[in-house]
């Protein structure tokens, strides 16, 4: 009998509905991401299916199993074409947004205004901006703010804000991208990285006669010190001698297998273990006048006791051997 699709009743599409607002974001049982954000609270995106993060903070590695998902589903048709063509556009735009980060003159652009294009470049024009003089990634965040506060909604205030003071201050942020990029794009976290922002901050400028090169020879002399290691050993734990380690104590004997002895030894155990000890041979004997403790004792007549009613049993075979290799040696 074929399956026929959708509710088979209004009570069962309106219990369906009731439970799945329980699992919607924002709902008790949903999967939320839950990864710590910079507010001090902790993230209420979906996780991913499959991932225990969201597609923010799931990393590399999860939005790469994430599209394998997507596509092997794409290819067994559970994805549809349009669906899997939309996360690609937007796997597209996050890569490219990432690449202006580094450098903002790459060509491109996540936005197309089409016919609104001319309206938007007068826009501009008439607060003295010049749309083809901006860097792309400039260019393309202009656009999203017009897009935003002029063709959705008519919010001048934001627009002008953006225009005036949002977009000076990014200018300013671009161009020290841009001369980061021209000297090979030094990671920041090194040693020559920070010489290298520290010499940008004094104002130093990349020496444009030679090629970009990675490191400090990249710019004009400063008067700021570039990073030098200290020779003196005073804070260096790896300029410090060796410590002497204290030599290590006789080794404890090993704990029996199992949950610790919750009741004290009875008189008549006692008593059959000190018969079992005058029974055995001197060196038995003589071992045991060795041991000082009285817990050792109690152990030591213990493991003896083991040993006698059991000797093929491996535990009571191996602390037996131990007590016979310490004492020996004593």
């Amino acid at each position: 009998m074929p399956l026929i699709p959708g509710f088979k009743s209004d009570r069962q599409r309106d219990c369906f509905q009731a439970v799945s607002t329980l699992y919607q974001r924002g709902g008790p049982l949903a999967r939320a991401c839950g990864a710590s954000l910079r507010t001090g609270g902790a993230c209420r995106q979906l996780a991913l299916a499959g991932e225990g993060r969201c597609l923010r903070h799931g990393g590399p590695d999860a939005a790469r199993r994430f599209r394998d998902r997507q596509l092997a589903g794409l290819k067994t048709g559970s994805v549809a074409p349009e669906v899997f063509a939309h996360a690609e556009a937007k796997r597209a735009r996050n890569a490219l947004v990432y690449r202006w980060t580094k450098d903002p003159r790459l060509p491109g652009q996540t936005v197309d205004l089409g016919a609104d294009e001319a309206t938007f470049a007068g826009a501009v024009r008439g607060f003295g901006v010049d749309v083809d003089a901006l860097f792309p990634a400039l260019a393309d965040w202009l656009r999203w703010r017009w897009l935003r506060h002029q063709k959705d909604r008519t919010d001048e205030g934001r627009w002008r804000r953006a225009v005036k003071h949002d977009l000076p201050c990014r200018i300013e942020a671009a161009a020290a991208a841009v001369r980061w990029a021209d000297l090979g794009g030094q990671d920041k976290r090194t040693c020559a990285g920070r010489a290298l922002k520290a010499a940008l901050r004094a104002g130093g400028q990349p020496d444009r006669a030679v090629a970009p090169v990675r490191g400090p020879a990249a710019l004009s002399p400063l008067p700021v010190q570039p990073w030098t290691a200290r020779t003196t050993a005073e804070g260096w734990k790896r300029r410090l001698p060796d410590q002497v380690k204290p030599k290590p104590g006789p080794p404890e004997p090993p704990r029996s297998v199992g949950r610790p002895r919750a009741v004290p030894d009875t008189p008549d155990e006692l008593e059959a273990w000190a018969g079992l000890l005058r029974g055995v041979e001197p060196q038995v004997r003589a071992m045991f006048d060795t041991i000082a403790r009285q817990e050792d004792r109690l152990r030591f007549l213990r493991d003896l006791a083991e040993y006698a009613r059991a000797p093929n049993d491996a535990g009571a075979r191996t602390r037996w051997m131990w007590w016979v290799m310490t004492k020996r040696q004593i």
